[in-house]
């Protein structure tokens, strides 16, 4: 029945079975990207998991370089989402695909932004095939592909250069600076699990200088951010009041640089001085990027510096949308809104900004 009828007869999952719509996005932007010298195919895989944009390699035969991914049908039809925001993406990075997530509403907005980001993405792409950039994308995705295990198709490549930057972007970067930096996770690895060897003192070691390493690869960081990554390496998923009280307890003893915003603090790497930080990153991936509450106001302010020194002022409704955009968020919400009002509190502090008599705020 295969060999006369093809892959039609075999028994995949209901979301197999039907072919997602074409919207007008999908042909507008092959469009725009062809008359730019790159040439992508529609709806691209035989599951559930479809990529919605598959930019084909000039240089490799047959491959795709870049998949592009939209709040399309197949993100609408999802059954929860979890499918939605975390499975689609794993399943596909663990099989090799580079991903670029483009919403609806950006396109709409504003098109040619939307087309840049992914030229500059496939620019890059095809500039960092070394093979240094080739190793660490093998490692990304064999950690990613623990997760789950599952089929697309044969046609990805399997090798996925970095986007990632060793260094965040100063605050007095100017805006045409092309591709923004990521904000680098780190991952921890232990031969121990379990809480009970966690709370062991036998351990005390070895967990001080894995605090260490995630506070000076991510740094600031959050305390709650910064107890996943470590719980994380001894394969806990809940901080429980011993765990809490233990956590604590490592922390004291390393005493870093320590800030506090309402009820969050943030650890900060050693020799950084948190009024001359002046740096924010931002994160392409929806599994990477931070919560609002993760997020240290001085971070932020430095996103407002950035933003306002090319706008040279803006109303604050204005300004809260584009720090948004700068820190890597495709859409806001209250608690990201009041995180980004205690940032430009925080660049008013510290002088990056103030008020004028039109209740605009502008650079300083």
């Amino acid at each position: 029945e295969y060999a006369e009828q093809g892959r039609n007869v075999l028994p995949v999952g209901e979301a197999s079975g039907h072919t997602p719509l074409v919207s007008h996005l999908h042909r507008s932007l092959a469009l725009e990207l062809k008359n730019l010298g790159l040439e992508a195919d529609l709806c691209v895989g035989a599951s559930g998991y479809r990529i919605d944009l598959g930019v084909l390699d000039p240089d490799r035969s047959g491959q795709y370089m870049l998949g592009v991914l939209f709040d399309g049908p197949v993100y609408q039809n999802a059954a929860s989402a979890r499918d939605r925001d975390i499975l689609r993406e794993q399943v596909l990075r663990a099989l090799g695909w580079n991903l670029l997530r483009v919403w609806i509403p950006d396109w709409w907005e504003n098109r040619q932004s939307v087309v840049r980001r992914i030229m500059d993405a496939a620019q890059q792409l095809k500039g960092g095939r070394s093979e240094d950039s080739v190793e660490d994308s093998v490692e990304t995705s064999i950690d990613r592909g623990k997760m789950i295990e599952s089929a697309l198709s044969d046609k990805s490549t399997r090798s996925e250069p970095s986007f990632r930057s060793e260094a965040p972007i100063a605050a007095d970067q100017p805006e045409h600076s092309q591709v923004w930096p990521e904000y680098k996770v780190c991952l921890l690895e232990s031969k121990y699990q379990g809480s009970e060897m966690f709370l062991s003192l036998e351990y005390t070691g070895e967990i001080l200088e894995q605090i260490r390493t995630v506070i000076r690869v991510e740094g600031p960081i959050s305390r709650s951010l910064l107890a996943k990554r470590v719980l994380q390496a001894w394969g806990i998923t809940r901080l429980g009041a011993r765990l809490d009280q233990r956590f604590t307890e490592l922390i004291a003893k390393i005493k870093p640089v320590t800030t506090k915003s309402e009820s969050m603090a943030f650890y900060w790497p050693e020799d950084t001085e948190p009024r001359d930080y002046g740096l924010f990153r931002n994160s392409s991936e929806d599994s990477e990027r931070r919560s609002a509450e993760e997020l240290p106001p001085e971070e932020i302010a430095a996103a407002v510096k950035y933003v306002l020194s090319s706008q040279i002022s803006l109303p604050e409704g204005e300004l809260i949308k584009q720090v948004v955009k700068a820190l890597g968020y495709s859409r806001s919400g209250n608690s990201l809104e009041k995180a980004i009002r205690n940032g430009i509190r925080k660049a008013m502090e510290w002088e990056y900004a103030v008020t004028d008599e039109q209740q605009r705020i502008v650079v300083k």
